[in-house]
């Protein structure tokens, strides 16, 4: 078997969804339950196939050609699925499922997909028919602009009947009209959508992908050797591509005059992501290609910082916080905000009380099942309202001063001051702690938090190793940040606990934390664990058979490099 790499990579991938118009000359496509259109919804099927395991009992079909060798070279987004990356991955694929028992049954993945579409209710298109009756195992979509500047979103499906990919593609196309345009050749089907000339769309994209297929591209290449090759997902951005269209959109949407400046200078290099099977487990990883480099300095022991935290953590993270801080977007949020703010900590419950802290996490337990009634969903918002707020209450002419100052393109030294004020004092406040001095001293330090009680009693500890002593005016203001956190410095290191808050053990000597951390890469600059298992504690989030969770995040010769595990069982 193929075990995975020891690396993750990046920053977040951007997404590009096509769109597909609907209407005809004459009648308009009748969807009554849904308004996706149909390829994408068999885009969307796919992907849920995945991700609820209706995938036993499908074809082995090791063999064929990736969708990458069918996307065009000058696609600035891919994202793929492949259900038959290998029979190791197929294996563990199956394996897991079973492990899900709402959906180990669902033995077929197309009689799930037409299951799925025949809920839809499209007129005039039989799913079994028009797609089923040809869907391969492997997909891809992703943006691509075509030689006239039109961005159109594409499709590659692999095809197992390009007679009935052909027929079924026709009818389809005949009730969008012209939002819609696609060739089948060789075992795929490359679709176009969301365009005028969605057709002459779809035969330029195949052109070129003949000539200069996205696979062998050379940043694409680059890239996708530094996953391992049996990957159920691999997902791929042109970052300067997406800040490209990202510029066009914006000069079409906002107003004459406004623009959100050169984005595809902004936004550089290139980034890759994979999602792969373990035994028990989803291992995602992405990094980053001639991106800008990060000056957060690397923790090197973050993995055994992370383990010497309480056993009883539920929420545990290390993290480098970068120099300058003062100087981030962090300097016009309150730090009291910025570290417990919505979580309910302390005496005070942050403004619920008990009884409204139950009926909180009740109610984001069923939102998360999506079972919540309307009334509900308004209680659920009021509820969340009261625990959001940046510092005490400000009255209606406080809230309308902010309001207007945070309308100004740009603020005066004295108007900063009094966003300053009213952000961290409110009515009641007075000048509250020196925010610039708290970011200053916190500069360069390396941080780490323990969270307990989640669902029910959040209790928090932070404990931060900071670059220097600060002076006994910053100390002051660190000790003002919350009313309920109980703040201490000796020397450099900084100490933050919440009532209620209590120690004992090691995270390290936890067999699903040794699982999760396993194969850690190094010169992380944050680590998390998240205990799900004691997350569903008293009406907590319903996570079914998810049992752990691990984010990583660092360098590799300069490159952004993440990793994401989800234990499950």
């Amino acid at each position: 078997m193929t075990e995975p790499q020891p690396l993750a990579g990046a920053e977040p991938l951007a997404e590009a969804a096509p769109v597909l118009e609907a209407e005809t000359g004459t009648e308009t496509l009748s969807v009554r339950r849904s308004k996706t259109p149909v390829i994408l919804a068999g885009a969307v099927a796919v992907a849920l196939v995945l991700g609820v395991g209706a995938f036993i009992g499908y074809r082995l079909l090791f063999g064929g050609g990736q969708p990458a060798e069918r996307f065009p070279a000058s696609a600035v987004a891919y994202i793929s699925i492949d259900l038959t990356p290998s029979a190791d991955q197929t294996v563990k694929l199956v394996k897991l499922v079973k492990k899900f028992p709402d959906h180990s049954g669902d033995a077929d993945p197309k009689a799930s997909i037409e299951k799925l579409l025949e809920k839809l209710e499209i007129k005039g298109i039989e799913p079994k028919r028009d797609i089923t009756s040809w869907l391969g195992s492997r997909l891809a979509l992703g943006a691509w602009s075509d030689p006239q500047g039109e961005t159109y979103g594409l499709l590659a499906i692999s095809s197992e009947d390009d007679k009935a990919a052909t027929a079924g593609l026709t009818r389809i196309r005949d009730k969008s009209s012209q939002g819609m345009g696609f060739v089948v050749r060789d075992g795929y089907a490359l679709i176009a959508v969301g365009g005028k000339q969605a057709q002459r769309a779809a035969e330029a994209a195949d052109a070129e992908a003949a000539k200069s297929p996205l696979s062998a591209q050379a940043d694409f290449s680059t890239a996708r050797k530094w996953l391992a090759d049996d990957q159920i997902v691999v997902a791929y951005a042109d970052l300067g591509g997406l800040g490209r269209l990202a510029d066009k959109f914006s000069k079409d949407l906002l107003p004459a005059g406004e623009d959100l400046g050169d984005l595809s200078k902004t936004f550089k290099g290139r980034v890759i992501g994979g999602a792969r099977i373990e035994q028990d487990a989803i291992l995602v990883r992405s990094r980053s290609f001639g991106a800008e480099p990060t000056q957060t300095a690397a923790i090197g022991d973050a993995i055994a910082r992370l383990g010497a935290l309480p056993a009883g953590s539920e929420i545990a993270a290390v993290a480098s916080l970068p120099s300058g801080l003062s100087e981030s977007p962090l300097a016009g949020i309150p730090l009291s905000a910025a570290l417990i703010g919505g979580m309910g900590l302390g005496p005070s419950g942050g403004g619920l009380s008990p009884q409204e802290q139950t009926e909180l996490n009740e109610l984001m337990s069923k939102d998360l099942q999506n079972k919540l009634t309307p009334a509900e969903e308004a209680r659920l918002t009021e509820l969340m309202d009261k625990t959001s707020g940046f510092g005490p209450d400000l009255s209606p002419a406080e809230q309308k001063e902010l309001d207007a100052l945070f309308s100004k393109d740009e603020l005066t030294e004295a108007e900063e001051k009094r966003v300053e004020e009213l952000l961290g004092g409110g009515a009641t406040g007075g000048a509250g702690p020196d925010i610039d001095a708290v970011l200053q001293t916190l500069s360069g330090a390396t941080v780490a938090i323990s969270m307990t009680g989640v669902a029910d009693k959040p209790a928090l500890s932070i404990v931060a190793a900071l670059a220097k002593a600060p002076s006994a005016d910053t100390i002051s203001s660190l000790k003002e940040i919350s009313p309920d956190l109980t703040v201490s410095v000796e020397g450099t290191t900084l100490t933050a606990k919440s009532a209620g808050f209590t120690a004992g053990g090691k995270l390290a000597d936890d067999p699903l934390f040794k699982r999760a951390t396993a194969g850690a890469p190094g010169n992380l600059t944050f680590a998390a664990y998240v205990d799900l298992k004691f997350a569903k504690k008293a009406g907590g989030p319903q996570t079914g058979p998810l049992t752990g969770l691990c984010l990583m995040a660092g360098t590799d010769q300069g490159d952004q490099v993440a990793l994401a595990r989800v234990l499950i069982g």
